[in-house]
């Protein structure tokens, strides 16, 4: 698997809905990176996989992960979904995160979601944390619509709320099945730029090589 930020990727934040295709342009040290990932397990509510592999440029850190991913329905439409991650980073240490999921759908075409996100590591500055809400809508078998909205934060060396956002998204299968592009314009605001609103814009291009 490869991965434009790798961080993300170890530390399992990018399992959270909307930050998987993310890179944060004001992060210096966002690095990208590649690995293997073995699948241990993979059932209808438990999935446990390992990883390891390489990230940074010309010297390159290692890392190795190991992420249990487990599915408990709570109702006939809702569901719980925790996944806790333990790793290690050769230039930051050991840490663990864990994302847990909250979903509800409404209609066969339309899901609700909730995420909390923590992290802590032997690098991080106390627990780095994020929420997100979610809606999510299929238009028809080849379209889709999102709206999202979350912040983020961390506790140490004081409680600072460091971003949030706000954002809509257009996705689309176009031209061939494996073929889909998305749109997302949104609105953010981060710490270092004092809070003040900044208009983003996101575009896409996927390629699934399988289903």
């Amino acid at each position: 698997m490869f991965s434009s930020d790798a961080d993300s990727s170890i530390s399992g934040v990018d399992q959270l809905e909307g930050d998987q295709y993310t890179v944060d342009a004001r992060d210096e040290n966002t690095k990208g990176g590649f690995g293997l990932a073995y699948l241990f397990r993979d059932t209808e509510r438990r999935k446990f996989t390992v990883t390891g592999g390489i990230k940074g440029g010309f010297s390159p850190d290692f890392y190795v992960a190991a992420r249990y991913r487990y599915l408990q329905p709570l109702a006939e439409r809702t569901a719980m979904r925790v996944s806790p991650t333990l790793y290690w980073k050769s230039d930051e240490g050991f840490g663990i995160s864990t994302l847990l999921d909250l979903e509800l759908t409404s209609d066969p075409d339309t899901l609700w979601r909730l995420s909390l996100f923590g992290d802590y590591g032997e690098d991080t500055d106390g627990l780095e944390w994020r929420s997100q809400a979610s809606w999510q809508r299929r238009l028809d078998p080849k379209s889709a619509i999102a709206v999202r909205a979350g912040v983020k934060g961390e506790t140490e060396p004081k409680q600072l709320l460091k971003e949030g956002w706000f954002s809509f998204r257009y996705r689309r299968n176009f031209f061939r099945p494996w073929l889909f592009y998305e749109l997302e314009p949104g609105l953010s605001w981060h710490e270092k730029e004092d809070y003040d609103t900044e208009p983003t814009f996101g575009a896409r291009l996927e390629v699934q090589f399988y289903k």
